[in-house]
């Protein structure tokens, strides 16, 4: 005789603290706005700012043109997502980018790194930006890291956490990763006066570049 099977139990998980982190790109900041639930998040990333080579933040291009970002951080619509998340407890923060990927984004990198005047401006530059915005932190989208500044990267995470602390030490920061973590030196990057976060850009595991889908 087959026994009866013993009903499931409900299950009574322990309580975990996590952080809950959602990038809001600035192309989709109409749904985000309209759509995103406050309770299901604790840190929302706005994407993004530029970081330029000399350290500053790119409110205009060469051409003219103001980037999308950057005007929609002025928008109505921004403003009231980050009331609305602000008010409910979510950390709400920019993504400062600076990519890699192609031969001229990389000696822009290089450059920005490479030179301390350079990341200084840029830690003075989001420092000052935070406090004037209002924000909770930042988070830094820096993809790749060429591997000649690897050292140069993770100093400057630690002088922009020392900057912030100065404002606030309640301000987050977090990084951005590759994933297969090449150049990034995770035990520096979120030692205690680093990083508190280190997010894995996962798209490599998901797409049709991945040998396994994700």
């Amino acid at each position: 005789i087959t026994p009866t099977p013993l009903p499931t139990p409900a299950p009574t998980p322990d309580p975990v603290e996590a952080e809950v982190l959602t990038f809001v790109p600035y192309w989709l900041l109409e749904d985000a706005a309209d759509d995103l639930d406050p309770s299901l998040v604790t840190i929302a990333a706005f994407h993004r700012v530029e970081a330029s080579q000399d350290g500053r933040l790119v409110a205009r291009k060469p051409n003219g043109d103001v980037p999308g970002g950057w005007a929609a951080l002025g928008s109505d619509k921004f403003a009231a997502l980050k009331k609305k998340l602000q008010s409910a407890g979510v950390k709400v923060v920019p993504v400062v980018q600076r990519t890699a990927w192609t031969d001229g984004t990389r000696e822009r990198t290089i450059n920005l790194l490479s030179k301390k005047k350079n990341r200084r401006a840029l830690v003075k530059r989001i420092t000052e930006f935070v406090t004037e915005r209002g924000f909770d932190g930042v988070n830094l989208d820096f993809e790749p890291i060429p591997a000649r500044v690897a050292d140069q990267y993770s100093l400057l995470v630690r002088e922009l956490r020392a900057a912030l602390d100065e404002v606030d030490p309640e301000l987050h920061l977090s990084i951005d990763v590759v994933p297969g973590l090449e150049n990034y030196d995770l035990a520096a990057l979120t030692a205690e006066e680093a990083a508190d976060l280190a997010v894995i850009m996962g798209y490599g595991y998901r797409t049709r570049d991945s040998a396994v889908a994700g």
